[in-house]
């Protein structure tokens, strides 16, 4: 590994300009247990930075209050996605004052609550103070010194990456990763894109880390901003897939080299699981060693994350665990097929609830959940009479699909006090009156508490983020629901989810 005396006497020099006190040799050492990620922003021009008082007065290409306005654009778009834990820049010759209330990006950091530390002493011993495997920081940096900088953090065993305002004007592709052959050796790839109608360049040392959503139309929202949560550079997401075209997506934007492959892993959502499978086929046959997510249509997480929310709250209330209570699953998809093979598998007396006769449930299901199916009670609860008597000798009931007819509140007060409710819908009305979308483990009425879909999503939302940063570090598949069950009580348990609305 490189050290600090190898790199160019330019950069030793230039940083003694910027803070004198600085002994650069001694400050810079390598983090221990620690993953240091950091994103240098190129800022075109040095300090000091425009201030509000000084703006009326920039003049010039590089001070100009387009290229200003062009730049914070940049930075909150880059800092949306990478998730910095901590922002720096040097602070120079300017005093504290000068560099908290007269830097314009002192207050976009305030605005993002982001911290922001200007830099006197070793960024790096910042960073350890950070109690998280992987620390994330965006470095905004002088033009004269950024590429050394660049080089100095990545002698150090740092992931780094470069972000340039783009003064040609961008593709008309929003992302597009350019052939390390055609650039300086040190940097492995450059990838163009849109901070909205502001062009920039990423250009990265190592190869960047790449998520490709194959069938991103078969969930019900975009979940890009997802991948980029999860720590990964680049994410291309393709809608209207065949398998033909699955060849052809992966050559496009795989590396050369056999580095690229290395850091780019897969999520595959489609419509269906029949459409998954065929993905997966055709996927198997071409890559080796590329590790996949599989979550058709968001039905594994989404699974997995009512589970995980209900043992949750059943811990919080210090409550007895899920073995023995008596569930009922209102559904005939696969989503419903999880939820009621992960409850038995607990230890729960499950039925599962089929309110929709004339409705055709998913015929595209794993083998592996036949084989449970045999030993999960099935019933038919076509009226509000079945659907009562099944819900009266309930502890839980996890809901699926849209109900015919909604749960009452005549209905929740003939119900066991202390039941849960988990309901998928997210919109109104839900299935169960009294309970919104949002609500997480609201009281609907006294010992009745219910969980909405949009508070479910969110839950979703942090399970596939686990899961995506596990594959993106250890580098292993994901292709079966129950390897996300303890990922999705992790998430669950590591990020805080809103709490549930209060009446008004």
């Amino acid at each position: 590994m490189k050290n600090f005396s190898a790199a160019p006497e330019s950069f030793k020099i230039g940083f003694l300009i910027l803070d004198k006190r600085l002994d650069p040799i001694d400050i810079f050492k390598p983090l221990k247990d620690k993953k240091l990620r950091v994103l240098i922003i190129d800022k075109g021009f040095k300090n000091p930075i425009i201030s509000e008082q000084t703006q009326e007065e920039a003049s010039g290409d590089s001070n100009s209050l387009e290229t200003l306005s062009e730049l914070e654009n940049l930075i909150f778009t880059l800092a949306k996605r990478f998730k910095p834990d901590f922002a720096t820049e040097d602070i120079g010759t300017r005093t504290e004052e000068e560099f908290f209330d007269k830097n314009v990006f002192s207050k976009l950091f305030l605005e993002l609550g982001v911290p922001f530390i200007p830099r006197r002493g070793s960024t790096l011993d910042y960073a350890c103070s950070i109690k998280k495997d992987e620390v994330r920081c965006m470095y905004l940096c002088d033009t004269e010194f950024v590429e050394d900088l660049a080089i100095l953090f990545d002698s150090l065993g740092a992931d780094v990456s470069i972000a340039r305002l783009q003064k040609r004007p961008a593709s008309s592709q929003s992302q597009m990763i350019i052939r390390s052959k055609t650039l300086r050796k040190n940097i492995c790839a450059v990838v163009k894109g849109m901070a909205g109608n502001t062009p920039y360049t990423l250009s990265f040392l190592k190869p960047p880390y790449i998520l490709l959503i194959l069938g991103a139309d078969g969930v019900e929202e975009p979940i890009t901003r997802l991948g980029y949560e999860a720590g990964f550079d680049i994410v291309f997401s393709y809608n209207n897939l065949t398998p033909k075209d699955i060849e052809q997506v992966i050559a496009r934007v795989t590396l050369d080299g056999s580095n690229g492959s290395e850091r780019t892993c897969i999520l595959v959502c489609a419509r269906n699981m029949m459409e998954a499978s065929k993905f997966l086929e055709v996927l198997n046959q071409t890559l080796n060693q590329v590790p996949i997510v599989l979550d058709p249509g968001g039905k594994y997480t989404t699974a997995v994350s009512m589970v995980a929310k209900v043992k949750d709250f059943l811990s919080e209330r210090r409550f007895n665990k899920l073995i023995g209570r008596r569930c009922a699953v209102f559904g005939n998809d696969i989503t419903a097929k999880i939820v009621a093979i992960l409850l038995y598998k607990l230890g729960c007396q499950v039925t599962l609830v089929n309110p929709c006769p004339n409705v055709d449930p998913e015929t595209e299901e794993p083998s592996h959940l036949t084989k449970y199916m045999a030993f999960i009670e099935s019933i038919l609860a076509p009226t509000t009479e079945d659907q009562l008597e099944v819900l009266r000798k309930s502890n839980i009931v996890f809901i699926t699909v849209p109900l015919e007819n909604r749960i009452t509140l005549g209905m929740l007060r003939r119900l066991r006090f202390f039941t849960i409710i988990v309901d998928v819908s997210t919109s109104s009305p839900t299935n169960v009156e009294g309970l919104e979308a949002d609500d997480d483990m609201k009281e609907i009425i006294p010992g009745i508490y219910g969980l909405g879909g949009l508070a479910l999503r969110r839950a979703r939302d942090s399970t596939l983020v686990e899961l995506l940063r596990s594959i993106r570090l250890n580098r292993r598949s994901t292709l079966d629901y129950p390897l996300m069950s303890e990922m999705a009580e992790s998430a669950i348990k590591k990020v805080k989810i809103s709490p549930s609305k209060r009446d008004d």
